[in-house]
């Protein structure tokens, strides 16, 4: 079988040196690349040079290493080790056969595969036969070729090409395509026998001498090399600072000493940290919230949580909340409506509360029977009806007495009336004058009522029917009612009592003026200077009239009203008092001194009280 040497060829190879265009980041001297595979060629014209690469947030340096990745921790360059004696050179071995290639036709004689060091590495298809060539002319020996750099072979990874590398050069071989068949070849002539080669050793060195026919050639044994120089001392960098985008970078020491400041990231001309903020179109910086961006306008973020913005502010959910664009403390961990409650002490309370139809805060006024509001006294709610606010001090003004009230200041003249239905045990109260008269030449000291009496009894009446009557004379009672109608601690007096009245204020050297000094200086209809009363002890008799009952004709007329005032006395007739009639005292406009006399009981005239005398 015939076995063909296939021809490998030299190639030179190239490299693209590292290109310009990394983008300087601004304010610094370093440069940035998107990622680790955008990085440069790091040779020797660019060792000591960094590069920001910002997909892994990591510096490089170009070292002789290559490129490495800065770290925060110092390293110190250490001197280079002293290089070593260079050893005398060893004489060469005799080179081995060189391994040859060959091809190995297929069976169907289609081809050839091609075969090195036992393995085929590709195949190479016959063409067809070729028209005969012309003898050609013997060639003259050529020179000996210089000696060949050593070439491997092998098969490309995605094809059935051949990659042959001979020393830092390679070149692919591509299969070629089945060729047109060529005219037959003419058989050429013999080729000269080879030189042979030899290998001796020099007689006066340690060279060797290679012979081939008659060429010589020696190769002489390497001198030894000379010590190596101490390397210089490297310059340690180390980050100092990585703070809001910004990574700060210092190499070597003292006067020496280099920094060099890098920026992650530039949102408008404020670096920041991508993996911790992000830019607006606004240019402004914001932090992630849990590694998410967010519209800044509607939300801010709260450990790791989005939170609607209150109005224009951002706020603590844990202490606050927010009620129509206002931010307002929690009460004790409760929201609450501010424009209705407040919080005091830990507790949410209404201040703005309804008044009937009108809406009031708690804190300036305060509502009485849910219809009128009046404004606090020092902060302060006071009784409306009894008391007033003085210079900011609640003051008692009044005295309650049951439906009525009456001054404090006015309690030497008034006192509240207890009223008690001896039969349903019930008690009412009213307001009434007073008026205690001392005569201290007749040692006289009683408390009389000053206004007639008006407590209501089954048969008690008003004069004419009229209530404003009632107000202004009080009632009018048929003697039965009088006998119980005055209030507890008070009767109605005896003709004795009123017979003592009458001697102590009225008996003077010449007449009995008990009528006019004890008739009001009002009121009555008609008087002339000598009957007038002068109402000297505060007694104010008013001419209220009478219902009276006329026997004969057994029916009741009211007569007196403004001209007469007449009072039961708690004497009935007969000698227990059980007769008919009852004993009375008159007061008329045109007579100066007071009568007693008699009406049957079922007239209806006024009544005074007189207190007892232990109530004194």
């Amino acid at each position: 079988m015939k076995k063909y040497l296939l021809p490998l060829f030299g190639l030179a190879l190239y490299f693209t040196a590292c290109d310009d265009d990394l983008a300087p980041v601004s304010g610094s001297s370093a440069e940035t690349v998107t990622s680790f595979s955008d990085l440069c060629e790091c040779d020797k014209n660019i060792i000591g040079k960094f590069v920001y690469v910002s997909d892994s947030v990591k510096v490089y340096a170009c070292t002789d290493d290559g490129w490495a990745a800065v770290t925060g921790t110092a390293v110190s360059g250490k001197n280079g080790s002293n290089g070593t004696n260079g050893k005398n050179g060893k004489d060469g071995n005799d080179g081995k056969d060189g391994k040859s290639c060959t091809m190995t036709p297929f069976k169907d004689g289609s081809g050839f595969d091609v075969i090195c060091d036992g393995k085929s590495i590709g195949s190479v298809k016959n063409g067809t036969d070729g028209a005969n060539g012309k003898e050609g002319t013997p060639g003259t020996n050529g020179k000996d070729g210089k000696d060949g750099t050593s070439c491997s072979v092998a098969k490309a990874k995605d094809g059935d090409d051949v990659v042959v590398t001979c020393g830092k050069s390679s070149v692919t071989i591509h299969n070629g395509v089945d060729g047109k068949q060529g005219t037959p070849g003419t058989n050429g002539t013999d080729g000269k026998n080879g030189t042979s080669c030899s290998v001796a050793k020099a007689k006066d060195s340690d060279d060797v001498v290679v012979t081939c026919g008659d060429k010589s050639v020696t190769i002489h044994n390497g001198t030894n090399g000379t010590n190596g120089t101490n390397g210089t001392d490297g310059a340690s960098c180390k980050i100092v600072s990585d703070v809001d985008g910004i990574v700060q970078i210092q190499c070597g020491e003292g006067e020496g000493v280099t920094s060099t400041k890098l920026y992650k990231a530039i949102c408008g001309t404020k670096p920041y940290d991508p993996e911790k903020s992000f830019c607006t179109a606004e240019g402004g910086v914001y932090p992630l919230c849990d590694g998410k961006t967010y519209d800044v306008k509607k939300k801010f973020c709260f450990e790791k949580k989005l939170v609607d913005l209150c109005g224009d502010d951002s706020y603590d959910p844990t202490k606050e909340f927010c009620n129509v664009d206002t931010v307002y403390p929690l009460c004790n961990g409760k929201k609450y409506v501010p424009d209705t409650y407040k919080c005091i002490d830990g507790e949410v309370v209404q201040f703005i509360k309804s008044c009937g139809d009108e809406l009031y805060n708690v804190y300036e006024k305060f509502c009485v029977n849910d219809k009128t509001t009046y404004d606090l006294c020092d902060g302060q709610v006071y009784d409306v009806e009894l008391e007033e606010c003085v210079e900011g001090k609640k003051t008692l003004v009044y005295e309650k007495c049951g439906d009525e009230k009456f001054k404090i200041a006015d309690a030497d003249h008034l006192f509240c009336a207890e009223f008690e239905n001896k039969d349903t045990e019930e008690k009412t109260y009213q307001v009434y004058k007073y008026t205690t008269i001392n005569v201290k030449s007749k040692e006289y000291s009683e408390t009389w009522m000053a206004e007639n009496l008006r407590y209501e009894t089954e048969n008690s009446y008003c004069y004419g029917g009229n209530l404003s009557s009632c107000e202004t004379y009080g009632r009018i009672y048929p003697w039965d009612d009088a006998q119980n109608a005055c209030p507890n601690g008070w009767h109605m007096p005896s003709s004795d009592e009123w017979y003592i009245l009458f001697d102590a204020v009225g008996h003077t050297s010449s007449d009995d003026i008990s009528s006019k000094v004890l008739k009001s200086t009002e009121g009555w209809e008609y008087y002339n200077a000598t009957t007038k009363g002068t109402d000297a002890y505060g007694f104010t008799v008013l001419p209220g009239g009478l219902l009276e009952y006329d026997i004969d004709r057994n029916m009741y007329n009211f007569v007196g009203k403004g001209t007469n005032a007449v009072f039961w006395t708690s004497n009935g007739s007969g000698e227990d008092g059980s007769g008919p009639n009852a004993a009375y005292v008159g007061f008329a406009y045109d007579n100066i001194t007071a009568k007693i006399g008699a009406f049957s009981k079922k007239s209806k005239v006024s009544v005074r009280c007189i207190k007892n005398a232990e109530s004194n």
